[in-house]
């Protein structure tokens, strides 16, 4: 009966002290001190913090009039050429989702159908996603770097382009494409037309080979299932024009149809497409010698071509290195 009442007793004392003790959440204190104690105002602590947060998200979110800015860059800014964007109708605004839609809508099983959109004109256009990965992947496992400078020859509907333009610095990217259609259709459906301004690509369309600037020099160059699609004669010409953007630093990336059912690339001439020609090893390495240029087969993936690699005889080093180190990626 005695521990009873103690314990009793004791969770009486707790319950009417120590509570609000708790409650308070501060220590004990003496009454002279608890009688100057005074308790925080929560309404007035609440106001000030709703306040607080008010500032922090009209400092965050843009006001209204600035999300409606034009893209045209001011006056005095650095602007890219008209000259490269001759053939482009330059775009205001990207496509809405709608849009977005309605393009996608248009690919279906029919080949004809595939040949007028942007993505299926390139090859098959479930593809065209994987082969952006692709090219940019074995870009940058050949060293390139945010300052290098890139022709893609025959850039299409920036396949390559929409990944590898946000990487490089202004004015690093460098394009020929005969069909102008298909950058403006990626401009409009991929990546939007303020990159223009942003990394102020260069673009040159012809089917001549011409790149835009006639003195340039790059560190990378790269032409995927371009000359799977040249007889002989136009890719000997094409080479005559590439080699001179070489130097000792540069490494061009191309790739190969190498068999199948297809016609010799030595006997077709001329641009061929939708239709491909084929190239032996011992052809391609011809080619290559007789523009005095060092060529290596890549392991690196592709479902239907190989892709090699050039360089000149004096940096044949850089070739033979992306040979070893360059790794097969088999399917997912």
């Amino acid at each position: 009966m005695a521990s009873r009442w103690l314990l009793s007793g004791f969770v009486g004392f707790f319950i009417g002290f120590g509570f609000p003790w708790i409650r308070t959440c501060r220590p004990f204190m003496s009454d002279d001190q608890a009688s100057t104690h005074v308790v925080p105002d929560q309404s007035r602590l609440q106001e000030e913090r709703l306040q607080e947060e008010d500032q922090t998200y009209t400092q965050v979110v843009p006001d209204e009039p600035r999300l409606q800015e034009k893209t045209v860059p001011e006056e005095g800014q650095a602007q890219p050429s008209r000259l490269h964007y001759e053939g482009l109708q330059l775009y205001s605004q990207p496509a809405s989702p709608d849009e977005v839609w309605k393009s996608l809508k248009k690919l279906s099983k029919d080949s004809q159908i595939q040949l007028k959109h942007y993505p299926g004109f390139l090859g098959p256009y479930k593809a065209y996603a994987d082969m952006s990965g692709l090219e940019f992947s074995l870009l940058y496992l050949s060293g390139l770097k945010e300052t290098d400078s890139l022709l893609d020859i025959g850039c299409g509907a920036l396949r390559l382009g929409r990944v590898v333009l946000p990487y490089l610095l202004p004015g690093k990217y460098h394009c020929i494409e005969p069909n102008s259609w298909l950058v403006r259709e990626a401009l409009h459906y991929e990546i939007g037309e303020q990159i223009l301004w942003l990394k102020q690509p260069k673009f040159a369309f012809n089917d001549k080979f011409q790149a835009p600037l006639a003195d340039s020099t790059f560190n990378f160059l790269i032409a995927q299932s371009i000359f799977s699609h040249t007889g002989l004669d136009m890719f000997e010409g094409a080479m005559k024009k590439i080699k001179g953007h070489m130097t000792d630093a540069s490494v061009f990336l191309l790739t190969f149809v190498r068999g199948g059912r297809w016609p010799d690339c030595r006997i077709s001439k001329g641009w061929i497409y939708p239709g491909c020609c084929v190239m032996t090893d011992e052809a391609i390495q011809q080619v290559a010698t007789r523009h005095e240029l060092f060529a290596v087969p890549l392991k690196w993936r592709h479902d239907r071509q190989q892709w090699w690699a050039w360089c000149l005889y004096s940096s044949k080093a850089k070739c033979n290195n992306l040979e070893s180190i360059i790794p097969h990626v088999p399917h997912v």
